[in-house]
């Protein structure tokens, strides 16, 4: 395979061979999936494949993902119909065995706009019968070889290939997706040293972190029957506390180590990825929504949101904090609809709160102190001072829902905690801060010391009167002006 002379093109994967080189490559690659444990070609030649060539399982042993490989120089339109109708025929078989995905893995460019129209057709046939239907171009094999130099070196033999896909030296790439995230953060303090080197490798990293989350919230169950039983509601919680712990350490040690503010940018993708509904509806509306399930599957965004905020506070990247703030949820029910992102804690909250109440018995601040028992651990390295941190990231956190709804704040901690009163009474009068954040700082705080102050003196809630009055309410303009 020769190399291209332009080395960000993707090089002619058609010139491998079609059997013995270039499908073993896309087995490799299938295995490197979210959600596979290990990939195989399926038959050989002259036995029925049932419309694959190759299929990834996941650690329980189920198939999980299907593909065609098609080591072709050109690709048209009707070609992508008929590898489609090829598998079509045999999706119920492939779904009886537990298959949610279909790829189509192509050697050359697909980017005519033919041919992606013909994708988004066969993509929403697919989804009618539960199978998402991808396509890989010749430059997605490329950007996916990219973090797995040990897989390119199987397979391509030209070193100036190598280094066109994977950069200057093949072991200049540091990440692998089995890393421990213990070892993940210690490769990405090494590679902030030289941040021009490894900007790529570190975006990918991020992206590919965001990308696993969303696959484990389009697989995790969407509805439970019930959810006031303690043991099930932690049951259902787990898969998705474990699935962002990772980024959210990744995502906390960037904000942390980046003092120039070089890469504000990957952590913006990173959140438009998430950004984005995981719920698949039929048509335009909302059937097949059922009124009153959790919307715990947003607990992913609500942990990375809390995270920026907390650590962008204490690191004072501003610039961060409101570039998210920009960021709208992408959905089409009407409540999550171009919301922006941190206004989806307000619909999460009032959808989940019974939800939470059941983990934290009953707690009117159930979502917050779970997320906060969640985070806390996660992020202690990074911040000298957790607690503080968290109150102050909380209370810009409350400042900014303010534009969402302003008629009442999100339930936050500061105002159940007495602690909070030094440090955030501390941090108002610093002011550079709020000042960057809000341009219209003064009535904003005026506008929480009224809400604030209502919260403190309590709430009726199950038939039962609760009293608030510890934290801290009702001085931050004052605070603000007398500094």
């Amino acid at each position: 395979m020769e190399a291209r002379l332009n080395p960000s093109l993707a090089p002619h994967f058609w010139e491998l061979d079609p059997i013995k080189a270039f499908q073993p490559l896309c087995v490799d690659l299938l295995a490197q999936e979210p959600g596979v444990a290990n990939a195989n070609e399926y038959g050989i030649n002259g036995q029925s494949q049932l419309g694959i060539d190759i299929l990834g399982k996941d650690s329980n042993g189920q198939v999980a993902i299907v593909g065609q490989c098609k080591c072709y120089e050109q690709f048209k339109a009707a070609e992508v119909v008929k590898a489609a109708d090829e598998f079509y025929k045999y999706y119920d078989h492939w779904k009886e065995q537990g298959a949610t995905r279909f790829i189509l893995i192509v050697a050359c460019d697909l980017s005519d706009k033919k041919i992606q129209d013909e994708i988004s057709n066969q993509r929403k046939k697919f989804i009618g019968v539960g199978i998402y239907f991808d396509a890989w171009s010749g430059m997605e094999l490329r950007n996916k070889l990219m973090p797995y130099p040990e897989i390119a070196q199987r397979h391509i033999h030209s070193q100036e290939v190598l280094r066109n896909i994977c950069g200057p030296t093949v072991q200049g790439l540091i990440f692998t997706p089995n890393d421990s995230i213990e070892t993940t953060l210690q490769k990405l303090r090494e590679a902030m040293r030289e941040p021009e080197r490894y900007y790529m490798n570190i975006e990918d990293l991020f992206i590919e972190e965001a990308k696993n989350i969303i696959n484990v919230v389009q697989n995790h169950t969407l509805a439970l029957s019930t959810f006031n039983d303690r043991t099930s509601c932690n049951e259902y919680l787990q898969p998705l506390i474990d699935c962002s712990e990772k980024l959210v350490r990744l995502s906390a040690a960037l904000i942390k180590l980046d003092r120039q503010k070089n890469f504000t940018d990957i952590l913006i993708d990173v959140f438009k990825l998430l950004a984005q509904d995981p719920l698949k509806f039929e048509n335009s509306g909302t059937r097949g929504y059922i009124l009153g399930v959790p919307e715990i599957r947003l607990y992913p965004l609500a942990l990375m949101i809390y995270t920026i905020y907390i650590v962008g506070v204490e690191y004072k990247s501003t610039n961060l904090l409101q570039e998210i703030t920009q960021i709208r949820f992408r959905s089409q029910r009407s409540e999550l609809k171009n919301q922006n992102l941190p206004g989806i804690l307000w619909c999460m909250y009032d959808v989940t709160v019974n939800f939470f109440e059941v983990i934290q018995q009953n707690s009117y601040y159930s979502l917050p102190n779970t997320i906060r028992d969640t985070l806390l651990p996660w992020l202690k390295q990074y911040l000298d001072f957790p607690d503080d941190a968290y109150y102050k990231g909380e209370f810009i956190l409350s400042l900014t829902l303010l534009e969402t709804n302003d008629q009442r704040l999100f339930p936050p901690l500061y105002i159940v905690y007495s602690k909070s009163k030094d440090t955030l009474a501390s941090f108002i009068t610093e002011k550079k801060c709020l000042k960057e954040l809000f341009p219209n700082i003064e009535n904003r705080l005026q506008l929480f010391d009224q809400l604030s102050i209502k919260m403190s003196k309590g709430f009726f809630k199950n038939g039962q009167y609760y009293f608030n009055d510890y934290g801290f309410h009702g001085n931050a303009y004052n605070l603000y002006q007398n500094s």
